[in-house]
């Protein structure tokens, strides 16, 4: 609650964009936001979920792509399609999100660009990595590890 006025506090949720938020779950990450926006919802906090499209409306939906997963985009072009796809979606969230108000921001995503970003916004936000960042195959993902050790070092 936001002291003193008993009312709810506004809070962002940044989904990753792989597979939408909604039952039945394609893993984890997602029931965990899921469970994550639903509960605060509950308390009665202003929840607004940035996700893909087909994610549940019932959590304050406010869609900002389409899945990413391999399954949708296909494997001939993945890396490159899923990759821009992503970045242009959470690019232009960043963006709005230094004119919208919201008392938090709870990064829940696991891209690079809103912990890279957090520092325009005049908004706080944490972040939630629950996976270390990695590609496929084992690979390191470069861009994530390397905003992380960025903003590391400013601490």
């Amino acid at each position: 609650m936001i002291a003193g006025e008993g009312v709810g506090m506004r809070i962002a949720i940044i989904a990753h964009l792989k597979y939408a938020i909604r039952e039945p779950f394609a893993g984890g990450l997602e029931m965990h936001t899921h469970l994550l926006a639903t509960a605060l919802r509950r308390r009665g906090h202003a929840v607004t979920v940035f996700a893909s499209m087909k994610s549940d409306p019932a959590m304050g939906l406010e869609a900002i792509c389409d899945e990413t997963s391999l399954l949708e985009t296909g494997t001939a072009e993945a890396q490159d399609v899923t990759f821009f796809r992503e970045h242009h979606a959470y690019l232009r969230l960043m963006s709005m999100l230094r004119n919208r108000r919201f008392d938090v921001i709870h990064n829940n995503s696991l891209h690079y660009l809103p912990v890279s970003m957090a520092e325009t916004l005049d908004t706080p936000m944490v972040t939630t990595l629950h996976t270390p960042p990695v590609l496929l195959a084992g690979k390191r993902h470069p861009p994530l590890q390397v905003t992380i050790d960025a903003v590391r070092c400013r601490i």
